[in-house]
């Protein structure tokens, strides 16, 4: 009896654990929301504002400064999905801050599952997205700037959520880096094209293009920000959209900062942890996946590099492919919107 009973007390323990001792607040059934989310919402904000930074902004670079940003050469391609962030891919560097970086190949990570399994969980795990609100603001804007139907691109469309939301008023079509996430999107019944947002061409130009949900942030350096615009822009009709979803500024980013998202789905438990760092002016997340189904359970570990880039660094790619440019404080999640737009 007393041997059941340390077992009851282990087991409880290790689910509390694993749990962050906060399951109450995330847990809402089958639809569960991020933790960071469910903060943002009490305090009325959809992004890291809430908290001071270590970070100050970037002040504009002078004309030569910029002629040698603009010659600085491509080191890494963008990345959208956890599959293609895959930890192997990288080998860690250094933060300027924050805790130790983790090793490339970190003690119990089943490497085999980098592959594509991110893509795989990627829909539950952002279950908590609005997706229907966002397409439903997304249109709004698009309507405001004269567009309320026509050809749309969107660029690291992921598994197609928003172009699913999008296609009874537009044309639509997709660009995505990873094969996992593009054939799930194509499973919609979407078409989908793969590349990179710094260098495609699809040889035809559309009156809508698109790059949401801060995927513009692994650009990482200034230099790359601008090339992926340039490539957008240049698939643009005279007088169309380029819309933006930015990445956190350097004054929004917190080190240190502990989030976690659980999925709690009849046959599927998920969670997934990391804590916040900075390798200079890159943010860091290092994303530890939990996953267990009738087959077993599975850990792996993906990598995110992100640039974080102030609003002229933005302003300024938009500029260089002569582009006009707006900004939308709030965006379709908190986090901002840029406008740019082809002269006719």
């Amino acid at each position: 009896m007393a041997k059941a009973n340390l077992w009851s007390v282990t087991f409880s323990l290790a689910v509390l654990i694993l749990c962050g001792g906060k399951s109450s607040l995330t847990h809402a059934g089958p639809n569960l929301r991020s933790t960071n989310e469910l903060v943002n919402h009490r305090k009325g904000q959809g992004r890291f504002s809430p908290f001071t930074s270590r970070h100050s902004a970037r002040t504009p670079p002078s004309p030569a400064d910029s002629q040698a940003a603009a010659a600085t050469p491509k080191t890494a391609r963008s990345w959208r999905t956890e599959a293609e962030t895959a930890t192997r891919e990288r080998a860690p560097s250094a933060p300027s801050s924050g805790p130790a970086s983790s090793p490339a190949s970190p003690q119990g990570q089943n490497t085999a599952m980098e592959g594509g399994y991110g893509a795989k969980v990627y829909d539950a795990v952002y279950r908590w997205k609005d997706y229907d609100g966002e397409t439903k603001r997304l249109k709004a804007i698009l309507s405001d700037h004269g567009h309320p139907n026509g050809k749309l691109l969107d660029v690291a469309c992921g598994t197609g959520q928003h172009l699913s939301r999008l296609r009874d008023d537009y044309e639509v079509e997709g660009l995505e880096l990873d094969r996992e996430m593009s054939a799930i999107a194509r499973s919609r019944g979407l078409t989908v094209h793969e590349g990179d947002m710094e260098a495609f061409d699809l040889a035809r130009r559309f009156d809508v293009v698109t790059c949401l949900f801060s995927s513009i942030g692994y650009m990482e350096t200034p230099a790359r920000l601008q090339k992926a615009i340039a490539r957008m822009a240049a698939h643009l009709e005279p007088g169309g959209l380029l819309v933006v979803e930015p990445w956190f500024a350097p004054e929004q980013w917190r080190d240190g900062y502990v989030h976690a998202d659980y999925v709690d789905d009849e046959g599927l438990k998920i969670a997934r942890m990391s804590v916040s760092r900075t390798d200079g002016p890159v943010s860091v997340l290092d994303l530890h996946h939990m996953v267990a189904t009738s087959e077993g359970v599975e850990t792996f570990v993906t990598r995110h590099r992100m640039g974080l880039f102030a609003d002229w660094e933005y302003r300024d790619a938009f500029t260089a492919a002569s582009l006009t440019v707006e900004h939308d404080d709030q965006g379709l999640m908190g986090r901002g919107l840029y406008v740019g737009k082809v002269p006719e």
